[in-house]
């Protein structure tokens, strides 16, 4: 008879596996199953703070300090992700009169870190999961400060809301997450907390798929509405991963494939959930449908890229 460990340890296993294509699923039945997207919708913030709360559990110290010793490459890797992309990719843009909401929703979604499944969905695809896990870790810590920044003060977006609320806003959503997650690893120990690393990535690849289903509210309708404007703004999304990729990678090429890649997935992949979350409601329904649209990049391309992933490590070795 199977334990109770054994069976949440296959389970965490088949989830692992199927990751990538788990999120596409999810969202499939977000957009094909409104009534579900609709009741997962309005707990948006708190699926997102349990998302902060999941990564920030599985904060690997030792990684960490495995690349402490050159912390320049990824100091610099950092500030490339969050102050260089979306300076570039608002100089790229502004010229191309976009509607405003689409192109707030750009440079924003270029200053924010990167998603907080980053690490794991790095580990399954053979890139440098503690890079990622340090570059995530610490970009998460700065965008409080630094996307108000950019998006408001430098770039002159207008949100409705300031720069110091939109700091307060993404403080308190990533401090509350952070400091419960380290009360909760002091209880446990840290050797418990270890031992449940399988379990901790199954538990946040359920909530990124939860997240998925959620965001993708009212997206059916509106399809159905304005098909080409919807598939033009997916297709930009592609776009803007893939250009984000390749901008992010070009520096980090000389430090080998493996440390470009990984850094070229970190600023392709953003967390556009605390944006969603943060952002007053209604303020501008273009860069709202954006962030949600943009998800599809992020949920799609992780599975398409893995075999040309395997074949550029394998050529390299």
């Amino acid at each position: 008879m199977l334990t109770a460990s054994v069976m949440l340890d296959r389970i965490s296993r088949w989830l692992a596996r199927h990751a990538t294509k788990l999120l596409v699923l999810s969202i499939a039945a977000g957009i094909g199953i409104p009534p579900l997207a609709a009741a997962f919708r309005p707990c948006l913030t708190e699926i997102v703070w349990a998302l902060l709360f999941f990564a920030a559990m599985r904060v690997d110290w030792d990684a960490i300090g495995r690349h402490a010793h050159r912390p320049v490459p990824v100091l610099l890797a950092a500030a490339w992700v969050v102050l260089g992309t979306p300076v570039a990719l608002s100089a790229i843009v502004t010229p191309l009169e976009l509607p405003a909401g689409i192109e707030a929703a750009l440079v924003l979604s270029a200053a924010s870190a990167p998603i907080l499944s980053s690490p794991a969905l790095c580990m399954i695809l053979g890139l440098d999961a503690a890079l990622c896990l340090l570059v995530m870790a610490l970009t998460t810590l700065v965008v409080p400060f630094s996307l108000p920044t950019v998006a408001i003060e430098l770039l002159d977006l207008e949100l409705g809301v300031t720069a110091r609320e939109l700091m307060w806003r993404l403080g308190i959503l990533i401090g509350g997450a952070t400091a419960a997650a380290a009360a909760v690893r002091k209880l446990l120990g840290r050797e418990r907390v270890t031992a449940a690393a399988g379990l901790l990535d199954s538990c946040m690849l359920i909530v990124l798929a939860v997240f998925a289903i959620a965001i993708m509210h009212g997206i059916g309708a509106v399809m159905i509405d304005r098909p080409i404007y919807v598939m033009a703004i997916v297709a930009l999304s592609f776009v803007a991963n893939a250009g984000m990729q390749v901008y992010a990678a070009a520096p980090f090429v000389v430090h080998g494939r493996r440390r470009a890649l990984t850094v070229a997935f970190c600023a392709g992949n953003r967390n556009m959930a605390i944006i969603l979350v943060m952002i007053p409601a209604g303020v501008m329904p273009d860069l709202e449908l954006y962030l949600v649209l943009a998800q599809v990049p992020m949920f799609v391309l992780p599975a398409l890229m893995g075999p040309l992933y395997r074949r550029v490590f394998a050529a390299e070795a």
